[in-house]
This record gives C-alpha cells, structure tokens and sequence, in this order.
C-alpha cells in the first residue's frame, strides 16, 4: 500500500542521512612514521570492520534468541520484542561509520581543476588526465616494480637455499643459509603490501578520473 511505502521511504531516509559528519580520511593526514605504517598495511581500517563485525554478532545472537523462543514467550513480551527486533534491524553500517571522501577526490576540487587543465593544455584532454592522475597513477607504478622485483627474487632465493642445502646434505649450513632465508620472507611480504598498494592507488586514480569528467 502507499502508506507502507512511505513508511518505508522514511526508514531509509533515517538510514542514509548524516547525523554527524563523518572522519576525515587517514591518509590525508600529516605523515608520520606510525601513518606511513597504516597506509601500508590500511590498518585505519579496522574500526569499520570491528563496528561491522560487532553489528553482524548483534543480529546471529537476536536470531539464535529467536529461534530458541517459544510462541508463550512472544506473546509475553509482546511490543517489547517488536521494538527489540526494530532496534536490531536499524543497526546497519551508514556513511558515518565510513570515512569522508579524501580531499583530492572530492567532485568539487577535482572539476575546477580538471576544467583549469583543460584549458591550460589547448582542450587536449590526454595531457589533462595525467595531470589528474599521476599523484596516484606514478606511486601505484613504482609499488608494481617492487611487486615484480620480489616476485622475481625470491624464486631466485630459494634456488639458493636449495644449492646450499644440495651441496651440504650433512652439513649445519645454518649461517650460509638464514640470509636466503630472512631475504624470501622480506621478498614475499614486499610483494604482500606492493600488490595491496597497487591496486589501491590504480583504482584511486581511476576513480578520480572519472569524478573529474563525469562529476
């Protein structure tokens, strides 16, 4: 009916709308030797999962509780287990529990700046999204030339530890043979965050493109 929809509408109006604005993004920070750490690792991101993980919790206990209950026990509590079930069901992950856009991808910085490019560059639109893109697009390279570098290394460290342990199979080669070991691990985690921050800031940069142009 069309008072269920309106009623409807109005949830999710409830839903959506910003009570309070939310955080600013972390990277847009002032850097420092703990940020350059949760930018790597994306560790900011822990207080969304946490919140997720504790409202996801909140709705398997409301229904273990429901499924245990009997009809007598529902009728007792009667609006009370209405408004409970209400309450469980408006606990969502909105916007405020996410964080604000980073400032060089809001839609009302990026458009005066890609319309001041395109201009400056004679309505040439390739020369202006490089210039839009390469704060994200150029670190995003070099984090894939790390990714190649230790992925081509470290097959070539355990080809060395294998040679090692081959040609001293009665042997203690624990002083000839940790170096390779500790060089795969530092290999296999540069590869970890270099293929995270990559794909991070590849997408960022698309991203921003398309804000630019179609914001």
């Amino acid at each position: 009916t069309i008072a269920t929809e309106s009623r409807n509408q109005m949830k999710i109006t409830k839903k959506v709308t910003l009570s309070t604005p939310p955080e600013p993004w972390p990277e847009d920070a002032t850097s420092s030797c703990s940020k350059s750490v949760s930018d790597l690792s994306f560790s900011y991101m822990d207080s969304v999962f946490q919140r997720g993980a504790s409202i996801h919790k909140s709705h398997r206990q409301a229904a273990r509780r429901k499924r245990k209950g009997t009809s007598a026990a529902s009728v007792e509590l009667g609006s009370n287990a209405h408004q409970t079930n209400t309450a469980l069901d408006e606990q969502i992950l909105t916007l405020n529990d996410l964080y604000a856009a980073p400032k060089s991808m809001q839609v009302s910085k990026l458009r005066p700046d890609f319309d001041k490019l395109y201009s400056d560059h004679n309505s040439k639109l390739v020369p202006t999204l490089w210039k839009l893109a390469r704060p994200s697009f150029v670190p995003a390279g070099f984090c894939q030339l790390i990714t190649v570098i230790a992925q081509v290394s470290s097959p070539l460290f355990v080809w060395q530890l294998l040679s090692i342990l081959e040609a001293n199979p009665n042997s203690n080669v624990f002083k000839e043979g940790i170096p390779f070991v500790f060089l795969i691990l530092i290999a296999d985690m540069a590869n970890a965050f270099g293929t995270h921050r990559q794909r991070f800031l590849a997408m960022k940069s698309g991203v921003t493109l398309r804000a630019a142009m179609l914001g």
